[in-house]
């Protein structure tokens, strides 16, 4: 998979939508606390960052995999029209998973268990809002 296929697959360029949350997060911290842990920070947004990639490639896969138009899955969804193979994607996925969670571990011991059972809970909601029996998306 080239890095433009990639790119289009997490769809990039929607990005802009978490990073602007997690700004007023960080200056809220700064103004309410008078403090921020900036290792805590880098990694958390390194991980929101993951995570976010990670469930709009879900949500392209799933659409790919429950197209019932030839049309959409071969002419408009990425994996589709450039060919890219829908085992590469789901491993990808998994991957990129995989790192979120270790992320997470690695904050969880850092600052304690409250933040494993924030984390597992928002994770739960942004996957299965893209992906499951009846997706939100």
């Amino acid at each position: 998979m080239t890095l433009k296929i990639f790119l289009e697959v997490v769809e990039l360029r929607t990005k802009v939508a978490s990073v602007f949350p997690f700004a007023i997060g960080v200056l809220f911290s700064i103004a309410f606390f008078h403090e921020i842990h900036w290792l805590n920070t880098l990694l958390f947004f390194i991980g929101m960052l993951v995570f976010d990639l990670a469930t709009t490639a879900i949500n392209n896969y799933m659409d790919y995999e429950k197209a019932h138009s030839a049309v959409y899955k071969y002419e408009e969804n990425v994996i589709g029209r450039t060919g890219t193979s829908p085992k590469l994607v789901r491993n990808m996925i998994l991957g990129m998973i995989l790192f979120v969670l270790i992320i997470g571990l690695i904050l969880t011991a850092k600052t304690g268990l409250f933040l494993l059972l924030m984390g597992v809970a928002c994770c739960f909601i942004g996957i299965f809002y893209t992906f499951g029996p009846i997706p939100l998306s």
